[in-house]
């Protein structure tokens, strides 16, 4: 998301002033949050807030009424009407502001839906929900750790018709559609070998460049990270209540990024199913029983890793316990390339408490790759 706005700001300088120079100057004199990440931070508020997108919308576009630039003809419309409604837009407004959706959802499937009823209420044409949609799902496929060249292959082929782009092409032409601006934005992602480099092709394609900024910054962001003075330069130009959103919203998609599923029926390739044992590997019950019905965990194993799960024996007191999880905090931390969702383990058949067993994991909350259920959280904090 920040990447983003970054790329609003960048680009602000130079929607009505194109370059095609690639050495431009990034934060210029003038340059400013616009409409797009004005969208953006009302997408990541409803979610914080668990808010209708269009509510939400419609609420922060009227608190910042006069952005640099403006708002388009019948987006101000939409904004100004005290009964707003979809006007069946196609434009690139739609792909902009959707950037949250590919970090806060885990599944292609729900940023797809979500990243629809993001459109939706202003950009119902099919090419606005689409423009959306790739967008949306390019960022969530780069988070997911897919290059740049397999992202823009994937969304052209899904999303537009399969066609072949070089965003040149697209050179000095102020297109505000998606059909527009969503090709070459997949292209800039295709050829570009950091953020700072997607960025610049972005802006000095002399073309729509803060919305193209936009798009392609909150691509990029997943593929390469972002360079921390450009994250720094752009909060100092947010007010502090879009500063407060903007921390929130990293600080919630970290830690749901960090807590296991309260319900775990399939494993990624990369995944590992921690669950609770006994020393003799009886899994007769609860997560060791589903541990060895659908992950290979092996009868008679009570510790370490088996098939894509681990058993952390539970049942011979805490002490024990907190030897057997210290020696997977020391397996995880070996094994950055595996992700490890940690079950309740010790808080069933073995009777003990979120309070009692969380602390044991207190030297896990550094591991990226190890995800802690949202009670174990509870206790710890972040």
């Amino acid at each position: 998301m920040l990447g983003a706005i970054i790329g609003d700001i960048v680009g602000s300088a130079y929607e009505f002033n194109p370059t095609n120079e690639y050495n431009f100057e990034m934060f210029k004199a003038g340059s400013s949050f616009t409409d797009d990440t004005i969208c953006t931070i009302a997408i990541a508020d409803a979610l914080l807030k668990n808010r209708d997108y269009g509510e939400s919308l419609h609420d922060w576009c009227r608190r910042y009424r006069k952005p640099k630039g403006g708002f388009g003809g019948r987006f101000h419309q939409w904004v100004e009407s005290d009964y707003p409604v979809p006007y069946g837009s196609y434009g690139n407004g739609s792909a902009m502001r959707v950037s949250p959706i590919a970090m806060w959802f885990s599944s292609r499937k729900a940023v797809e839906e979500q990243a629809e009823r993001t459109a939706a209420c202003t950009h119902n044409h099919p090419w606005g929900i689409k423009g959306a949609q790739a967008t949306a799902v390019a960022g969530f496929l780069a988070r997911k750790g897919l290059d740049g060249e397999t992202v823009s292959a994937q969304m052209l082929n899904d999303y537009c018709d399969g066609m072949s782009v070089n965003y040149l092409t697209y050179q000095n032409r102020f297109d505000e559609t998606c059909q527009g601006t969503i090709p070459p934005a997949l292209d800039i992602i295709r050829q570009s070998t950091s953020f700072e480099d997607a960025l610049r092709r972005a802006v000095s394609l002399g073309a729509d460049a803060d919305t193209l900024g936009a798009i392609v910054g909150g691509i990029a962001e997943h593929i390469w990270g972002v360079p921390v003075w450009m994250k720094e330069q752009a909060m100092r130009y947010l007010t502090p209540e879009m500063q407060h959103v903007v921390i929130d919203f990293y600080t919630q998609c970290d830690l749901r990024e960090r807590t296991s599923p309260e319900r775990i029926d399939y494993l990624e390739e990369n995944e590992i199913f921690v669950f609770g044992s006994n020393m003799h590997g009886f899994h007769m019950g609860g997560a060791a029983n589903a541990a060895m019905r659908k992950f290979g965990a092996i009868w008679g194993q009570g510790d370490g890793l088996q098939g894509k799960s681990y058993a952390i024996s539970t049942m011979e007191g805490l002490a024990s316990t907190a030897v057997n999880v210290s020696r997977f905090i020391s397996f995880a931390a070996s094994h950055p390339e595996m992700r490890f969702l940690v079950t309740a383990i010790g808080c069933g058949i073995a009777g003990y408490t979120p309070e009692q067993i969380a602390p044991l994991f207190s030297k896990a909350k550094s591991l990226k790759n190890v995800c802690l259920p949202a009670s174990f959280w509870s206790v710890l904090g972040r």
